[in-house]
């Protein structure tokens, strides 16, 4: 009985049906760590743009970069969120 069961999810693997199945897991897996490389990269921009602002002895120069900051955090969140949705 074993052995059906192993020759049969093999001969799955191999059927288009399998190798189809296959490729959208590995995008899906792909899409997921893109997701998870672009929301690191935000948090760095965001972060940088805060410490601009913190570093500004100008006030206006300040809160712009501080305001800056947390639009670019809206943005990259909202991308990630919306492309999560799509990946499922």
């Amino acid at each position: 009985m074993a052995t059906q069961a192993k020759t049969k999810s093999q001969s799955n693997s191999t059927s288009p049906q399998g190798l189809v199945e296959g490729v959208i897991e590995a995008s899906r897996g792909a899409g997921h760590r893109y997701l998870d490389a672009t929301e690191w990269v935000g948090d760095q921009v965001a972060e940088f743009q805060k410490s601009i602002g913190d570093a500004s002895q100008v006030q206006i120069v300040s809160s712009a970069a501080r305001t800056q900051a947390d639009v670019t955090h809206d943005l990259v969140e909202a991308y990630v969120s919306a492309g999560r949705r799509m990946i499922g």
